[in-house]
């Protein structure tokens, strides 16, 4: 509003846990928890319910995963890319989460 920037999301790679069922094609976003895997790295679990009317899934979600209109079906290991959608207390902790939350 009245001129002003808004600044770029930031994508942040991350390695999704389970399979994502995608048709190549179109860019999707899917409501995520983004969480610290055990060796340290940044991992994500796209919640259950994906549709628009699924509030419970919106409230639990820490996060969006892009899944760009090129790629197809996600296999669990594969990287995918994330941002933020609103600060937590997992965002002051993590660096990822901490930059994307601006």
């Amino acid at each position: 509003m009245m001129g002003a920037d808004s600044p770029a999301l930031t994508l942040v790679p991350v390695t999704s846990v389970a399979a994502i069922r995608k048709r190549a094609g179109r860019t999707e976003y899917q409501r995520g928890i983004v969480s610290l895997a055990a060796d340290g790295t940044l991992q994500v679990a796209v919640t259950v319910s994906q549709g628009s009317g699924i509030l419970r899934s919106m409230s639990e979600a820490n996060c969006m995963v892009v899944l760009h209109d090129q790629q197809g079906n996600v296999a669990a290991g594969d990287k995918v890319e994330s941002c933020c959608l609103r600060r937590t207390e997992y965002c002051a902790r993590h660096q990822f989460l901490s930059l994307s939350c601006r």
